[in-house]
Protein backbone atom coordinates (compact mmCIF):
# COMPACT_ATOMS: atom_id res chain seq x y z
CA UNK A 1 0.00 0.00 0.00
CA UNK A 2 1.63 3.82 -0.97
CA UNK A 3 0.51 6.95 -1.53
CA UNK A 4 -0.86 9.73 0.56
CA UNK A 5 -4.41 10.94 2.11
CA UNK A 6 -4.37 14.32 1.05
CA UNK A 7 -2.47 17.39 2.55
CA UNK A 8 -4.35 18.69 5.81
CA UNK A 9 -6.06 22.18 5.02
CA UNK A 10 -5.73 22.02 1.28
CA UNK A 11 -6.37 19.18 -0.14
CA UNK A 12 -10.46 17.41 -0.13
CA UNK A 13 -9.25 13.82 -0.95
CA UNK A 14 -5.87 11.54 -0.85
CA UNK A 15 -4.95 8.91 -3.51
CA UNK A 16 -3.80 5.50 -2.36
CA UNK A 17 -2.71 2.40 -4.36
CA UNK A 18 -3.12 -1.15 -3.22
CA UNK A 19 -1.01 -3.71 -4.91
CA UNK A 20 -1.76 -6.85 -3.55
CA UNK A 21 1.27 -9.53 -4.94
CA UNK A 22 -0.61 -12.32 -2.77
CA UNK A 23 -3.60 -14.25 -2.81
CA UNK A 24 -5.63 -12.60 0.21
CA UNK A 25 -8.99 -14.26 1.69
CA UNK A 26 -12.26 -12.04 1.60
CA UNK A 27 -12.58 -10.92 5.37
CA UNK A 28 -9.23 -10.07 5.52
CA UNK A 29 -9.07 -7.77 2.26
CA UNK A 30 -12.24 -6.38 3.54
CA UNK A 31 -10.97 -5.60 7.04
CA UNK A 32 -7.99 -3.87 5.27
CA UNK A 33 -10.16 -1.98 3.31
CA UNK A 34 -13.26 -1.11 5.21
CA UNK A 35 -11.91 -2.17 8.44
CA UNK A 36 -11.62 0.27 11.37
CA UNK A 37 -8.33 2.22 12.36
CA UNK A 38 -6.74 1.50 14.91
CA UNK A 39 -7.51 3.86 18.48
CA UNK A 40 -5.36 6.43 18.87
CA UNK A 41 -5.26 7.21 23.05
CA UNK A 42 -3.02 9.98 24.09
CA UNK A 43 0.13 8.94 25.98
CA UNK A 44 0.68 12.11 27.16
CA UNK A 45 2.23 12.54 30.60
CA UNK A 46 3.24 15.73 32.55
CA UNK A 47 6.60 14.82 34.04
CA UNK A 48 8.30 16.65 37.28
CA UNK A 49 10.78 17.84 34.52
CA UNK A 50 8.61 19.44 32.35
CA UNK A 51 6.80 20.95 34.78
CA UNK A 52 9.73 22.21 36.16
CA UNK A 53 10.91 23.53 32.93
CA UNK A 54 7.52 25.33 32.20
CA UNK A 55 8.01 27.58 35.75
CA UNK A 56 11.68 28.58 34.45
CA UNK A 57 10.30 30.21 31.16
CA UNK A 58 8.78 33.74 31.68
CA UNK A 59 5.79 32.53 29.56
CA UNK A 60 5.56 29.20 30.94
CA UNK A 61 2.32 27.83 31.50
CA UNK A 62 1.45 24.05 32.73
CA UNK A 63 -2.28 24.31 33.14
CA UNK A 64 -2.63 25.65 29.55
CA UNK A 65 -0.01 23.23 28.18
CA UNK A 66 -2.01 20.29 29.82
CA UNK A 67 -5.54 21.95 29.33
CA UNK A 68 -4.54 22.10 24.98
CA UNK A 69 -2.85 18.64 24.82
CA UNK A 70 -4.48 15.33 23.08
CA UNK A 71 -4.66 13.70 26.40
CA UNK A 72 -7.42 16.23 28.08
CA UNK A 73 -9.61 16.74 24.33
CA UNK A 74 -9.96 12.79 24.94
CA UNK A 75 -10.57 13.21 28.10
CA UNK A 76 -13.51 15.55 27.73
CA UNK A 77 -14.50 13.37 24.58
CA UNK A 78 -14.86 10.51 26.79
CA UNK A 79 -16.84 12.54 29.80
CA UNK A 80 -21.04 12.23 28.13
CA UNK A 81 -20.20 8.09 27.47
CA UNK A 82 -19.22 8.07 31.68
CA UNK A 83 -22.13 10.43 32.54
CA UNK A 84 -24.37 7.75 30.75
CA UNK A 85 -22.53 4.64 32.59
CA UNK A 86 -23.43 6.71 35.56
CA UNK A 87 -26.93 7.32 35.05
CA UNK A 88 -27.87 3.28 34.47
CA UNK A 89 -25.45 2.18 37.21
CA UNK A 90 -27.79 4.59 39.15
CA UNK A 91 -30.97 3.45 37.66
CA UNK A 92 -29.32 -0.57 38.47
CA UNK A 93 -28.57 1.18 42.17
CA UNK A 94 -32.31 2.10 42.66
CA UNK A 95 -33.69 -0.99 41.32
CA UNK A 96 -32.38 -2.97 43.85
CA UNK A 97 -34.41 -4.12 46.39
CA UNK A 98 -33.21 -5.07 49.79
CA UNK A 99 -34.57 -6.97 52.63
CA UNK A 100 -34.57 -5.35 56.24
CA UNK A 101 -32.45 -2.23 54.35
CA UNK A 102 -32.96 -0.03 57.32
CA UNK A 103 -31.90 -2.64 59.72
CA UNK A 104 -29.00 -3.54 57.85
CA UNK A 105 -27.92 0.29 57.32
CA UNK A 106 -28.25 0.44 61.27
CA UNK A 107 -26.67 -2.76 62.02
CA UNK A 108 -23.37 -1.59 59.94
CA UNK A 109 -23.39 1.46 61.39
CA UNK A 110 -23.20 0.14 64.73
CA UNK A 111 -20.13 -1.80 63.68
CA UNK A 112 -18.83 0.84 62.15
CA UNK A 113 -18.83 2.78 65.74
CA UNK A 114 -17.91 -0.62 67.62
CA UNK A 115 -14.72 -0.77 65.42
CA UNK A 116 -14.01 3.08 66.13
CA UNK A 117 -14.49 2.90 69.88
CA UNK A 118 -12.45 -0.18 69.71
CA UNK A 119 -9.69 1.22 67.49
CA UNK A 120 -9.84 4.11 70.03
CA UNK A 121 -8.97 1.84 72.92
CA UNK A 122 -6.12 0.37 71.39
CA UNK A 123 -4.45 3.39 70.72
CA UNK A 124 -4.63 4.30 74.23
CA UNK A 125 -3.90 0.83 75.12
CA UNK A 126 -1.02 0.40 73.07
CA UNK A 127 0.49 4.07 73.20
CA UNK A 128 4.40 3.69 74.48
CA UNK A 129 3.17 5.15 77.88
CA UNK A 130 2.02 2.44 78.55
CA UNK A 131 3.00 -0.79 76.71
CA UNK A 132 6.83 -0.35 76.47
CA UNK A 133 6.90 -2.16 80.08
CA UNK A 134 5.23 -4.98 79.10
CA UNK A 135 7.39 -5.70 75.03
CA UNK A 136 9.10 -8.38 76.40
CA UNK A 137 11.20 -10.73 74.36
CA UNK A 138 8.90 -14.31 74.66
CA UNK A 139 5.50 -12.70 74.74
CA UNK A 140 2.90 -13.83 72.92
CA UNK A 141 0.83 -11.15 71.32
CA UNK A 142 -2.13 -10.96 68.63
CA UNK A 143 -1.67 -9.09 66.05
CA UNK A 144 -3.67 -8.06 62.71
CA UNK A 145 -3.10 -10.37 59.28
CA UNK A 146 -1.94 -8.54 56.34
CA UNK A 147 -4.15 -8.38 53.11
CA UNK A 148 -7.63 -7.43 54.65
CA UNK A 149 -9.00 -4.91 52.44
CA UNK A 150 -9.88 -2.18 55.09
CA UNK A 151 -12.40 -0.40 52.12
CA UNK A 152 -14.90 -3.31 51.51
CA UNK A 153 -17.87 -3.31 54.04
CA UNK A 154 -17.88 -5.90 56.65
CA UNK A 155 -20.80 -6.82 59.09
CA UNK A 156 -18.44 -8.76 61.42
CA UNK A 157 -17.23 -7.36 64.70
CA UNK A 158 -14.44 -9.79 64.64
CA UNK A 159 -10.46 -8.43 62.73
CA UNK A 160 -8.42 -11.83 61.15
CA UNK A 161 -5.96 -12.22 63.69
CA UNK A 162 -2.61 -14.26 64.04
CA UNK A 163 -0.50 -14.89 66.98
CA UNK A 164 3.17 -14.47 67.48
CA UNK A 165 6.41 -14.00 69.86
CA UNK A 166 7.92 -10.81 70.08
CA UNK A 167 11.65 -11.11 69.49
CA UNK A 168 12.85 -7.01 70.63
CA UNK A 169 11.55 -3.77 69.61
CA UNK A 170 13.45 -0.66 68.03
CA UNK A 171 12.37 2.94 68.49
CA UNK A 172 11.86 4.60 65.08
CA UNK A 173 15.04 7.41 64.75
CA UNK A 174 13.81 10.88 63.08
CA UNK A 175 15.77 12.75 61.08
CA UNK A 176 13.65 15.96 61.87
CA UNK A 177 13.66 15.85 65.21
CA UNK A 178 16.26 15.68 67.72
CA UNK A 179 16.10 11.95 68.86
CA UNK A 180 17.97 12.98 72.29
CA UNK A 181 15.80 15.08 73.54
CA UNK A 182 12.70 13.42 72.98
CA UNK A 183 11.05 11.34 75.81
CA UNK A 184 10.67 7.56 75.01
CA UNK A 185 6.96 7.73 75.66
CA UNK A 186 6.86 10.24 72.54
CA UNK A 187 8.79 8.12 69.98
CA UNK A 188 7.26 5.69 67.67
CA UNK A 189 8.23 1.95 68.20
CA UNK A 190 8.62 -0.96 65.84
CA UNK A 191 8.30 -4.56 66.96
CA UNK A 192 10.07 -7.93 65.52
CA UNK A 193 7.48 -10.64 65.87
CA UNK A 194 8.10 -14.83 65.21
CA UNK A 195 5.24 -15.09 63.37
CA UNK A 196 3.47 -17.24 60.02
CA UNK A 197 3.97 -15.76 56.96
CA UNK A 198 3.76 -16.11 53.62
CA UNK A 199 6.48 -15.11 50.88
CA UNK A 200 5.79 -14.09 47.37
CA UNK A 201 7.71 -12.53 44.72
CA UNK A 202 6.78 -9.80 42.14
CA UNK A 203 9.80 -9.80 39.42
CA UNK A 204 13.31 -10.49 40.24
CA UNK A 205 13.92 -8.29 43.53
CA UNK A 206 10.86 -7.63 45.05
CA UNK A 207 9.50 -9.50 47.91
CA UNK A 208 5.64 -9.42 49.27
CA UNK A 209 5.20 -10.54 52.92
CA UNK A 210 2.04 -11.62 54.04
CA UNK A 211 0.81 -12.52 57.95
CA UNK A 212 -1.30 -15.16 57.95
CA UNK A 213 -2.94 -17.38 60.78
CA UNK A 214 -0.89 -20.37 62.65
CA UNK A 215 -2.65 -22.82 61.11
CA UNK A 216 -2.77 -22.15 57.70
CA UNK A 217 0.48 -23.05 55.27
CA UNK A 218 3.62 -20.83 55.49
CA UNK A 219 7.01 -20.49 56.91
CA UNK A 220 7.82 -19.21 60.60
CA UNK A 221 9.52 -15.71 59.81
CA UNK A 222 10.69 -13.04 62.18
CA UNK A 223 8.98 -9.36 60.51
CA UNK A 224 8.79 -5.98 62.06
CA UNK A 225 5.45 -4.44 62.75
CA UNK A 226 4.21 -1.69 64.31
CA UNK A 227 3.08 -1.38 67.82
CA UNK A 228 -0.39 -0.02 66.35
CA UNK A 229 -0.86 -3.49 64.25
CA UNK A 230 -0.99 -5.50 67.52
CA UNK A 231 -4.24 -5.99 69.14
CA UNK A 232 -3.66 -7.80 72.20
CA UNK A 233 -1.06 -8.76 74.74
CA UNK A 234 -0.98 -12.07 76.36
CA UNK A 235 0.63 -12.78 79.95
CA UNK A 236 1.89 -15.40 78.95
CA UNK A 237 5.95 -15.59 77.82
CA UNK A 238 8.29 -18.35 76.43
CA UNK A 239 11.51 -18.62 76.95
CA UNK A 240 13.28 -18.30 73.40
CA UNK A 241 16.30 -19.69 72.05
CA UNK A 242 19.58 -18.09 71.69
CA UNK A 243 19.48 -19.06 68.16
CA UNK A 244 16.16 -18.39 65.88
CA UNK A 245 18.01 -18.72 62.32
CA UNK A 246 17.19 -22.86 62.04
CA UNK A 247 13.84 -23.43 60.47
CA UNK A 248 13.46 -26.14 63.24
CA UNK A 249 13.34 -23.55 65.98
CA UNK A 250 11.42 -21.13 64.71
CA UNK A 251 8.76 -23.75 63.72
CA UNK A 252 8.91 -25.26 67.40
CA UNK A 253 8.42 -21.69 68.84
CA UNK A 254 5.29 -21.40 67.00
CA UNK A 255 3.77 -24.81 68.09
CA UNK A 256 4.46 -23.80 71.20
CA UNK A 257 2.12 -20.95 70.80
CA UNK A 258 -0.58 -23.18 69.42
CA UNK A 259 -0.34 -25.32 72.48
CA UNK A 260 -0.78 -22.36 74.80
CA UNK A 261 -3.76 -21.27 73.00
CA UNK A 262 -5.62 -24.70 72.62
CA UNK A 263 -5.55 -24.58 76.60
CA UNK A 264 -6.48 -20.87 76.61
CA UNK A 265 -8.44 -19.95 73.58
CA UNK A 266 -8.32 -16.01 74.74
CA UNK A 267 -4.79 -16.19 74.50
CA UNK A 268 -4.58 -14.91 78.22
CA UNK A 269 -4.74 -11.30 77.51
CA UNK A 270 -3.13 -9.11 79.99
CA UNK A 271 -5.68 -6.72 81.79
CA UNK A 272 -5.49 -3.26 80.59
CA UNK A 273 -6.57 -1.52 84.41
CA UNK A 274 -5.45 -4.46 86.58
CA UNK A 275 -1.53 -5.42 85.04
CA UNK A 276 -1.26 -2.31 82.49
CA UNK A 277 -2.36 0.40 85.31
CA UNK A 278 -4.17 2.72 82.97
CA UNK A 279 -6.86 4.87 84.47
CA UNK A 280 -7.67 7.47 81.96
CA UNK A 281 -11.14 8.64 81.95
CA UNK A 282 -10.96 8.58 78.10
CA UNK A 283 -10.63 4.49 78.41
CA UNK A 284 -13.21 3.75 81.05
CA UNK A 285 -15.53 5.99 78.67
CA UNK A 286 -14.59 3.95 75.47
CA UNK A 287 -15.00 0.45 77.11
CA UNK A 288 -18.41 1.65 78.77
CA UNK A 289 -19.36 2.41 75.36
CA UNK A 290 -18.13 -0.68 73.56
CA UNK A 291 -20.10 -2.83 76.36
CA UNK A 292 -23.49 -1.42 75.66
CA UNK A 293 -22.72 -1.74 71.92
CA UNK A 294 -22.27 -5.19 72.52
CA UNK A 295 -25.22 -5.52 74.18
CA UNK A 296 -26.90 -3.61 70.93
CA UNK A 297 -24.87 -6.23 68.62
CA UNK A 298 -26.68 -9.35 71.35
CA UNK A 299 -30.60 -7.68 70.84
CA UNK A 300 -30.32 -6.54 67.30
CA UNK A 301 -32.45 -7.89 64.60
CA UNK A 302 -29.83 -8.73 62.16
CA UNK A 303 -28.26 -10.98 64.77
CA UNK A 304 -30.71 -12.53 65.71
CA UNK A 305 -34.21 -14.18 64.49
CA UNK A 306 -36.44 -11.58 63.53
CA UNK A 307 -39.68 -11.17 66.39
CA UNK A 308 -42.26 -13.32 65.01
CA UNK A 309 -45.75 -14.64 66.05
CA UNK A 310 -44.17 -17.77 66.88
CA UNK A 311 -41.33 -16.66 69.92
CA UNK A 312 -43.08 -13.86 71.14
CA UNK A 313 -46.67 -15.20 71.79
CA UNK A 314 -48.67 -14.23 74.35
CA UNK A 315 -51.24 -16.77 73.87
CA UNK A 316 -51.29 -20.74 72.73
CA UNK A 317 -52.84 -22.21 69.96
CA UNK A 318 -55.85 -22.73 72.05
CA UNK A 319 -56.06 -19.50 73.43
CA UNK A 320 -53.63 -20.03 76.64
CA UNK A 321 -52.22 -17.10 78.34
CA UNK A 322 -48.60 -17.93 78.86
CA UNK A 323 -45.62 -16.62 80.18
CA UNK A 324 -45.13 -13.58 78.19
CA UNK A 325 -48.89 -12.87 78.47
CA UNK A 326 -49.07 -13.12 82.40
CA UNK A 327 -46.60 -10.31 82.34
CA UNK A 328 -48.64 -7.98 79.67
CA UNK A 329 -51.71 -8.57 81.94
CA UNK A 330 -50.14 -6.74 84.89
CA UNK A 331 -49.14 -3.46 82.73
CA UNK A 332 -51.89 -1.45 82.31
CA UNK A 333 -50.59 2.43 82.54
CA UNK A 334 -48.28 1.54 80.12
CA UNK A 335 -47.48 0.10 76.68
CA UNK A 336 -47.93 -3.84 77.82
CA UNK A 337 -46.48 -5.19 74.55
CA UNK A 338 -43.19 -3.18 73.96
CA UNK A 339 -42.06 -3.14 77.78
CA UNK A 340 -42.95 -7.21 78.12
CA UNK A 341 -40.38 -7.71 75.14
CA UNK A 342 -37.61 -5.29 77.04
CA UNK A 343 -38.40 -7.62 80.46
CA UNK A 344 -37.79 -10.69 78.39
CA UNK A 345 -35.00 -9.90 76.26
CA UNK A 346 -32.77 -9.54 79.52
CA UNK A 347 -33.05 -5.61 78.90
CA UNK A 348 -34.43 -4.18 82.00
CA UNK A 349 -32.01 -7.21 84.34
CA UNK A 350 -29.01 -5.98 83.01
CA UNK A 351 -28.61 -2.55 83.77
CA UNK A 352 -28.38 -0.54 87.00
CA UNK A 353 -31.79 0.47 88.86
CA UNK A 354 -31.06 4.37 87.61
CA UNK A 355 -30.94 3.19 84.75
CA UNK A 356 -33.79 1.65 84.49
CA UNK A 357 -35.56 4.07 86.23
CA UNK A 358 -34.59 7.01 83.79
CA UNK A 359 -35.50 4.13 80.62
CA UNK A 360 -38.77 3.76 82.26
CA UNK A 361 -39.78 7.76 82.08
CA UNK A 362 -39.94 7.46 78.47
CA UNK A 363 -43.34 4.57 78.69
CA UNK A 364 -44.73 7.96 80.92
CA UNK A 365 -44.10 11.20 78.54
CA UNK A 366 -46.13 12.15 76.45
CA UNK A 367 -45.62 16.17 75.75
CA UNK A 368 -42.82 17.28 73.18
CA UNK A 369 -40.60 19.90 73.89
CA UNK A 370 -38.80 22.10 71.21
CA UNK A 371 -35.00 21.50 71.52
CA UNK A 372 -35.03 19.48 74.53
CA UNK A 373 -31.77 18.24 75.49
CA UNK A 374 -30.57 15.08 74.67
CA UNK A 375 -29.33 12.45 77.32
CA UNK A 376 -26.03 11.21 78.13
CA UNK A 377 -24.45 8.51 75.85
CA UNK A 378 -25.06 5.52 78.19
CA UNK A 379 -29.12 6.50 78.68
CA UNK A 380 -28.97 7.48 74.99
CA UNK A 381 -28.13 3.88 73.88
CA UNK A 382 -30.74 2.33 75.90
CA UNK A 383 -32.81 5.15 74.79
CA UNK A 384 -31.67 3.60 71.19
CA UNK A 385 -32.48 0.09 72.77
CA UNK A 386 -36.46 1.04 73.36
CA UNK A 387 -36.70 2.36 69.82
CA UNK A 388 -35.96 -0.65 68.48
CA UNK A 389 -37.77 -2.73 70.49
CA UNK A 390 -40.75 -0.74 69.67
CA UNK A 391 -40.27 -0.65 66.18
CA UNK A 392 -40.47 -4.68 66.10
CA UNK A 393 -43.18 -4.87 68.05
CA UNK A 394 -44.95 -2.43 65.57
CA UNK A 395 -43.83 -4.31 62.92
CA UNK A 396 -45.80 -7.43 64.25
CA UNK A 397 -48.43 -5.43 64.86
CA UNK A 398 -48.75 -4.46 60.93
CA UNK A 399 -48.17 -7.87 59.98
CA UNK A 400 -50.99 -9.24 61.67
CA UNK A 401 -52.90 -6.42 60.01
CA UNK A 402 -53.13 -3.82 62.98
CA UNK A 403 -53.79 -0.54 61.37
CA UNK A 404 -50.33 1.09 63.25
CA UNK A 405 -47.86 4.40 61.81
CA UNK A 406 -44.56 2.13 62.67
CA UNK A 407 -42.84 5.23 62.90
CA UNK A 408 -45.43 7.19 64.79
CA UNK A 409 -45.33 4.67 67.81
CA UNK A 410 -42.07 4.36 67.75
CA UNK A 411 -41.93 8.55 68.11
CA UNK A 412 -44.50 8.37 70.66
CA UNK A 413 -41.57 7.12 73.44
CA UNK A 414 -39.63 10.26 74.03
CA UNK A 415 -36.21 10.74 76.14
CA UNK A 416 -37.32 14.46 77.11
CA UNK A 417 -36.96 13.40 80.85
CA UNK A 418 -34.51 11.00 80.94
CA UNK A 419 -31.91 12.69 82.23
CA UNK A 420 -34.59 14.35 85.08
CA UNK A 421 -35.58 11.19 86.15
CA UNK A 422 -31.94 9.69 86.23
CA UNK A 423 -30.68 12.57 88.80
CA UNK A 424 -34.04 12.28 91.17
CA UNK A 425 -33.42 8.27 91.43
CA UNK A 426 -29.71 9.00 92.34
CA UNK A 427 -31.23 11.44 95.14
CA UNK A 428 -30.98 14.84 93.96
CA UNK A 429 -33.13 17.58 95.23
CA UNK A 430 -36.25 18.67 93.30
CA UNK A 431 -34.92 21.67 92.73
CA UNK A 432 -31.88 20.67 91.37
CA UNK A 433 -33.24 18.51 88.76
CA UNK A 434 -35.75 21.64 87.92
CA UNK A 435 -32.33 23.13 86.75
CA UNK A 436 -31.37 20.89 84.08
CA UNK A 437 -34.67 20.43 82.31
CA UNK A 438 -37.60 23.11 80.92
CA UNK A 439 -40.70 20.94 81.57
CA UNK A 440 -42.74 22.68 84.10
CA UNK A 441 -43.10 21.66 88.07
CA UNK A 442 -46.53 19.80 87.63
CA UNK A 443 -46.00 18.25 84.45
CA UNK A 444 -42.68 16.39 85.90
CA UNK A 445 -44.34 15.72 89.22
CA UNK A 446 -47.15 13.54 87.15
CA UNK A 447 -45.09 11.76 85.20
CA UNK A 448 -42.96 10.33 88.14
CA UNK A 449 -46.36 9.53 90.03
CA UNK A 450 -46.87 7.51 86.69
CA UNK A 451 -43.84 6.57 87.15
CA UNK A 452 -44.41 4.78 90.17
CA UNK A 453 -47.91 3.38 89.13
CA UNK A 454 -46.25 1.56 86.44
CA UNK A 455 -43.14 0.14 88.69
CA UNK A 456 -46.18 -1.15 90.93
CA UNK A 457 -47.56 -2.63 88.30
CA UNK A 458 -43.93 -4.57 86.74
CA UNK A 459 -43.71 -5.63 90.65
CA UNK A 460 -46.81 -7.63 90.33
CA UNK A 461 -45.59 -9.04 86.82
CA UNK A 462 -42.74 -10.41 88.16
CA UNK A 463 -44.51 -11.72 90.90
CA UNK A 464 -47.00 -13.61 88.74
CA UNK A 465 -44.11 -14.94 86.82
CA UNK A 466 -41.91 -15.72 89.96
CA UNK A 467 -39.46 -13.08 89.05
CA UNK A 468 -37.80 -12.69 92.08
CA UNK A 469 -34.71 -10.75 91.21
CA UNK A 470 -36.77 -8.59 88.80
CA UNK A 471 -39.52 -7.82 91.64
CA UNK A 472 -36.84 -6.88 94.11
CA UNK A 473 -35.15 -4.64 91.57
CA UNK A 474 -38.69 -2.47 91.23
CA UNK A 475 -39.37 -2.32 94.51
CA UNK A 476 -35.60 -0.97 94.76
CA UNK A 477 -36.65 1.98 91.69
CA UNK A 478 -39.91 2.74 94.08
CA UNK A 479 -38.30 3.63 97.15
CA UNK A 480 -36.00 5.47 95.01
CA UNK A 481 -38.30 7.80 93.89
CA UNK A 482 -41.37 7.80 96.07
CA UNK A 483 -39.73 10.34 98.28
CA UNK A 484 -40.43 14.20 99.11
CA UNK A 485 -42.44 16.78 97.26
CA UNK A 486 -43.17 14.68 94.53
CA UNK A 487 -45.27 12.18 96.49
CA UNK A 488 -46.22 15.03 99.22
CA UNK A 489 -50.05 14.73 99.82
CA UNK A 490 -50.35 18.08 99.81
CA UNK A 491 -47.96 20.86 98.92
CA UNK A 492 -49.40 22.88 102.20
CA UNK A 493 -48.01 20.18 104.65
Amino acid sequence: MSGRAGRRGIDDRGICILMVDEKLEPPTAKMMLKGSADSLNSAFHLSYNMLLNQMRCEDGDPENLLRNSFYQFQADRAIPDLEKQVKVLEEERDSMIIEEEDNLKNYYDLIQQYKSLKKDVCDIVFSPKYCLPFLQAGRIVCLQCTGINESSPSFSIEDKVTWGVIINFDRVKSFSEDDASRKPEDSNYTVDVLTRCVVSRDGIAKKNIKIVPLKESGEPLVVSVSISEITSLSSARLYLSKDLLPLEVRENTLKKVLEILSRNPTGLPLDPEGDMKIQSNSYKKAVRRIEALEHLFEKHEIANLPLSSKNSKYVTSDDVVELKGKVACEISSADELTLTELMFNGVLKDIKVEEMISLLSCFVWQEKLQDAAKPREELDLLFSQLQDTARRVAKLQLECKVQIDVENFVSSFRPDIMEAVYAWAKGSKFYEIMEITQVFEGSLIRAIRRLEEVLQQLIQAAKSIGETELEAKFEEAVSKIKRDIVFAASLYL
